[in-house]
């Protein structure tokens, strides 16, 4: 079930992030899903897991970062995601795509999720959707603090 949930999470950003169509409302998102063979209770578990990762990102404090280094990964982390997408985190937090503090969360949700390794695909989903929680996150700190004419935190 958490492949086909992960599936739904996957089409839900390709709705969202969709600039050619207009942007559909969670009710339209769900029709569609539902029509496309998903389960009611698939599609929930999916909203779930989005509303508890943007949750997440709410909690967290974002000026740590853990020091740079090597990263070694545990057995239960190399069981929960292919070798190809373990390479994929390396590279984007050596591009500076990435931060270390994002990456331990990406490799967090992979290992909750795993019943079986996560390929490229998956891992992929899971970093877009991270990165995507972490702007969403800074642009509405961006807009209270215009709303506050609080300006001053926007250049800082």
């Amino acid at each position: 079930m958490k492949e086909r949930v992960l599936a739904i999470v996957n089409l839900i950003a390709q709705y969202i992030m969709d600039d050619d169509e207009m942007a559909l409302n969670e009710q339209e998102i769900v029709e569609e899903l539902l029509t496309v063979g998903f389960e009611a209770e698939e599609i929930s578990a999916a909203f779930s897991w989005m509303e508890n990762m943007s949750q997440e990102q709410a909690g967290r404090n974002n000026d740590f970062q853990p020091q740079t280094g090597i990263r070694i990964f545990t057995e239960e982390e190399k069981m929960a995601i292919s070798s190809e997408g373990r390479g994929f985190l390396l590279r984007l937090q050596q591009l500076g795509i990435l931060q270390p503090l994002q990456k331990e969360e990406i490799i967090d949700r992979l290992v909750y999720m795993s019943e079986e390794p996560a390929d490229l695909e998956e891992v992929k989903t899971v970093t877009a959707l991270t990165l995507f929680a972490d702007t969403n996150q800074k642009w509405q700190q961006e807009i209270q603090s215009i709303l506050g004419n609080d300006l001053t935190s926007i250049f800082h």
